[in-house]
């Protein structure tokens, strides 16, 4: 009884599931890429400062001019805070009252909404990743940008409650002597950075023109273990522009030429895609690593902030319909997919734009119902299939 039970259950199964299966053609990007260890390289100069509580007046980017006054220095940081929340408070009181006196001007409202959606994400993320170094100097930017938008587009914004509110804080903290023990000045001229991370002279005194690839893998290596945050100092960036320095394989590297520009992206970093130049590609014929240096001319914090994250290097992005090896067919010399077309067995010719091991992108052809277009209904597994054979 069982056998009979089983064998018409199978016919059961026969008759209704096809012999086949498919998916729909849709499409696909990937971009072709290469990714290798590295570090930046930058001409940068450690300020060393004494003890205490310090708050800097200034940004990680600014340009600041040898003799400006980058940093106050409190005795303790009880009179630090509060020196530094009278500061946001004053500056805030002077947003609000230019706020209610209605001469922010008119100002281009699409430039202002960008403003404040940069400026609102930075504010964000600062919150998330909990520093907050920034978010008071964030805060009073956004005041001031809500307020100009609000005048450029001729809406009220009501701010004498908070400008009372605020001008009483400012009168009781201003009984207090909050004033900073010292003002730190810069001697050099260039873009100030916040902190130091321990790597500023592995690179400080070597021309790369000069120094072995060995050399230069072995200081890469030495940046990768010494690294180390520290905010008790500061330094001061020569220049806007870097160096990007890392090491592949031999074959990685015969995709790359001198002189030509790449986009480059570090992963876990907020810093985006940048264009990059390769400046120097050093062989050694004894090793299988090359060393190759980009050249890069932008500076912002979060590219500030950057040492020796790994960098991926983007070749081309490829859009097309992504293809199942699998399901490849050849007929009459053509390469190509069958597919479902009603209920009949078409064939499809595909332009192969890139490959891998396990499937290919066919790029989007426009001539007619010969190549492979979207939305097709690939049959990616079948037996005994040709074309105009009918489907079950």
């Amino acid at each position: 009884m069982l056998l009979v039970t089983l064998y018409f259950v199978f016919q059961i199964y026969y008759i209704v599931s096809p012999n086949y299966r498919t998916e729909i053609a849709v499409l696909y990007e990937v971009t072709d890429e290469i990714t290798a260890e590295g570090t930046v390289v930058r001409g940068e100069k450690v300020a060393h400062s004494d003890s205490g509580v310090k708050y800097f007046i200034v940004s990680d980017g600014d340009k600041v001019a040898a003799g400006s006054v980058v940093a106050e220095r409190y005795e303790n940081s009880e009179i630090a805070e509060k020196g530094i929340a009278l500061s946001l408070l004053r500056q805030e009181a002077a947003v609000l009252s230019s706020i209610q006196s209605g001469n922010r001007g008119t100002a281009n409202l699409s430039s202002l909404n960008r403003s404040i959606y940069n400026t609102l994400s930075t504010y964000t993320d600062e919150r998330l990743s909990g520093d907050l170094t920034n978010v008071g100097k964030e805060k009073i930017e956004l005041l001031s940008l809500f307020g100009a938008y609000a005048l450029s587009s001729g809406a009220d914004m009501e701010v004498q409650s908070r400008l009372d509110e605020v001008n009483h804080l400012i009168a009781e903290l201003a009984k207090e002597n909050l004033h900073p023990s010292e003002q730190i000045y810069t001697a050099d001229s260039g873009y100030f950075i916040s902190f130091i991370d321990g790597c500023e002279d592995i690179f400080a005194d070597n021309d790369l023109e000069e120094l072995s690839v060995k050399e230069i893998v072995d200081k890469i290596n030495l940046a990768h273990s010494s690294y180390s945050y520290n905010d008790s100092d500061y330094k001061i960036l020569s220049d806007f522009s870097w160096e990007y320095v890392c090491h592949m394989s031999a074959d990685q590297a015969s995709r790359l030429r001198t002189g030509r520009t790449y986009t480059l992206g570090f992963q876990y970093t907020s810093v985006g895609d940048i264009p990059a130049k390769v400046s120097l590609i050093k062989k050694d014929e004894s090793m299988d690593e090359v060393v190759v240096v980009f050249s890069i001319e932008r500076l912002n914090p979060a590219i500030a902030l950057l040492r020796n994250e790994d960098v991926t290097i983007k070749f081309y992005n490829y859009s097309g319909i992504r293809v199942r090896r699998s399901s490849m067919r050849l007929v009459d010399g053509d390469l190509g997919v069958f597919i479902k077309y009603g209920d009949t067995v078409k064939f499809r010719k595909v332009n192969i734009i890139y490959e891998t091991e396990d499937y290919i992108i066919s790029g989007i052809e426009d001539v007619g119902d010969q190549y492979l277009t979207m939305y097709d209904e690939v049959i990616v597994t079948g037996k005994d299939l040709y074309v105009d054979k009918k489907l079950a």
